[in-house]
């Protein structure tokens, strides 16, 4: 059974402000690529080498090559309120017909906040023409209409092997915050990748980076006019591994990162993000405007006026998750400009972050110790909680202290209940932001037993050899989270085609599907009919997996597999399937046995054949212990259940009439 896949939450923009003693304002942008400005202007492109223009001629394999990857970051200077600007170069070259489609096309998101003042493209025949972007070949897409924030997609022209890609791109922004890392590897090998940043004496910075393919990150610094230049550069850098169920690029590639922490003005220094506790303080100054809401507090008071101080807290989730509509194009970790709590409550429409900040509004009216809190992405890479960063963080929750315990919310999210979260951010740091003291607490993942589905199937075969009967399905925890997202017609019309392509060969009629959010569940139960033309009348197949098979993903020999095993979540499956005969007819095959367990997980599969009462009970369990699987004896274990499991599903049931 395939999977339907939540949007993954790639929110990384978040406007701060706060005011230091001189009048000075700090704006904090945590954003990468934004507002898109102008057309391209004239070309300017490092001149093609020789070099450059016969590599690949002595019979590469790979697909096409980064020649280089070049970004220059120049740091604004925060006592001349002065802008910040980065541009970027990337030289590409096509080497197979499989590289043309992996490098023709460029997606570069961007905002309101950042500005393309320049762009340009080109691409570079093998015999030296030059045939620059068109304006026929942009497109510019809306991906969010309250944040402006946008994609612009270029279709590189008239690309073959043998031709070089250019693209040069400049942006610019009104303050010093640039906090994305910059990523050395590619899809395709990367022949020099560097990243060079000017600052002024007046501002001081802190340097991470992050060594993963055995290459060492280089650096040089050398003083200018006004501040430093410092470099740190890789080269012959190896295309990033692709393996089902890896870690996300952003964890296998070498990294380097520069954030400011402090910075000079009027002979005074000001701190930015040298402590956690700082960066609390300055999103808490942020926040308190929209937390002051009187009104909002005596409407938590209205909603949840009785009751011990969990059943209020979960009333007033429910009100905010349930009432007031997500805003889910415009998440960011801070409110809008303008809006407060009244807004939202009289709109009965937020964004995420408003939406969390209005349920502490809330439970603060009753009397409830909530906390605004960030939560990191496990998708989109592990975080270096060492290092002050608010962009490590991309997703608003509201902590709530009840029972002597932190319980997390997240109101955006109509598949989740009270005290649940998206599994993608399980084993990750969370921020909880407070103006007395900064906390960092680890969200423990889930286990097998919470992210279950279990499946019971009951099926007849009558006279003419045709099977029908009944189905159900449960899924609980992450399971059932996976598939509710508000749209209760969508999800019926999606788990048709779903038990369609599980049964083929069957009718499924009678389907409903009933998400319960609160209980963590969904439940679908459905009736089978064999088509005519799939009955044979005198024998009859079925696989006692479905609906829940399992395939062999991981076919790489352990000593091949280079990257870790990153699934969502653990979890664990259950089929019963029970097959009923008429008179006459028998068993002539049964699936074999097998019980495969370890500290991976475990695969149990077995069938039990009543003659005399004509009656099969085939049982199986797929367990998988862990959400990730970290070097090759986890991967040899689980590689391993899979194997047995693939192999065991794929043996039929059988019975021949007389």
């Amino acid at each position: 059974m395939s999977h339907h896949s939540r949007p993954v939450r790639r929110c990384r923009a978040l406007r701060v402000t706060a005011r230091c003693e001189t009048g000075v304002v700090v704006a904090v942008l945590l954003a990468t690529l934004l507002a898109l400005a102008g057309p391209s202007h004239a070309a300017d492109f490092p001149e093609i080498t020789a070099a450059e223009k016969a590599f690949g001629q002595e019979g590469d394999a790979v697909p096409a090559v980064v020649l280089f990857d070049k970004a220059e970051l120049r740091f604004g200077n925060p006592a001349l309120e002065s802008w910040s600007e980065l541009e970027v170069w990337k030289r590409t070259k096509v080497l197979t017909e499989e590289g043309v489609s992996m490098v023709s096309d460029i997606a570069i998101p961007h905002g309101k906040r950042m500005r393309m003042m320049r762009f340009e493209a080109r691409t570079v025949l093998p015999d030296g023409t030059v045939i620059p972007v068109g304006d026929d070949a942009v497109f510019r897409e809306q991906v969010s209409r309250a944040s402006r924030s946008y994609v612009t997609k270029i279709a590189m022209p008239s690309v073959q092997v043998g031709a070089i890609l250019d693209v040069h791109v400049v942006f610019t922004w009104p303050d010093i915050f640039y906090l994305s890392p910059w990523y050395f590897d590619n899809d395709v090998p990367t022949m020099r990748s560097e990243f060079t940043y000017h600052k002024p004496d007046s501002l001081a910075v802190r340097l991470w980076s992050l060594e993963t393919a055995g290459i060492p990150i280089q650096r040089k610094e050398t003083r200018t006019v006004h501040g430093k230049a410092t470099t740190a550069w890789m080269e012959r850098i190896p295309a990033l591994p692709k393996e089902p169920f890896s870690f996300p690029a952003s964890d296998l590639a070498n990294r380097f990162m520069v954030i400011p922490h402090a910075f000079e003005s009027s002979g005074r220094t000001y701190p930015i993000f040298e402590s956690w506790e700082l960066v609390s303080d300055l999103v808490e100054d942020a926040y308190k405007r929209f937390l002051r809401a009187r009104e909002v507090k005596k409407r938590g008071q209205q909603l949840a006026a009785s009751g011990t101080a969990r059943e209020r807290a979960e009333t007033l989730f429910r009100f905010v998750r349930d009432e007031i509509r997500t805003d889910i194009d415009g998440a960011t970790l801070g409110p809008r400009d303008g809006v407060d709590a009244e807004d939202v409550l009289a709109a009965g429409f937020g964004t995420p972050a408003e939406k969390s900040l209005v349920l502490v509004t809330l439970l603060d009216g009753v009397k409830i110790d909530a906390r605004p809190a960030w939560a990191a992405n496990r998708l989109d890479g592990r975080i270096d909680a060492n290092v002050p960063n608010p962009s490590w963080f991309d997703w608003p929750l509201v902590a709530v202290e009840l029972d002597g315990a932190t319980v997390f919310l997240d109101p955006s999210d109509p598949g989740l209940a009270f005290g649940q979260i998206a599994p993608h951010f399980e084993g990750m740091p969370v921020l909880l932001i407070d103006d007395r003291d900064a906390e960092l607490v680890e969200v423990p993942f889930s286990t097998a037993d919470a992210n279950r589905r279990d499946a019971t199937v009951d099926l007849t075969l009558d006279d003419e050899g045709r099977l029908v009967g009944t189905g159900r399905l449960e899924l609980r925890g992450a399971r059932a989270w996976a598939e509710i997202d508000g749209d209760d017609e969508g999800l019926a019309e999606r788990w048709r085609d779903e038990l369609l392509e599980d049964w083929p060969g069957f009718d499924v009629e009678d389907l409903t599907v009933t998400p319960e959010p609160d209980a963590q569940r969904l439940l679908v139960e459905y009736a089978l009919r064999q088509r005519d033309e799939d009955v044979l009348g005198d024998e009859s197949s079925l696989a006692p997996s479905r609906p829940l098979r399992h395939g062999q993903p991981f076919t790489l020999p352990p000593k091949q597999r280079l990257t870790p095993v990153q699934f969502l979540h653990a979890a664990r499956d259950e089929v019963t399937t029970t097959l009923r005969w008429p008179e006459g007819w028998s068993v002539e095959v049964v699936p074999r046995a097998a019980d495969n367990a370890s500290d991976a997980g475990r695969f149990v599969a077995r069938c039990e054949v009543d003659e005399a009462q004509r009656q099969a009970v085939c049982h199986r369990t797929f367990e998988r212990l862990q959400a990730e699987y970290l070097g090759q004896q986890q991967y040899t274990l689980l590689q391993s259940i899979y194997e047995t499991a693939a192999a065991v599903d794929a043996e039929p049931l059988v019975l021949v009439a007389p």
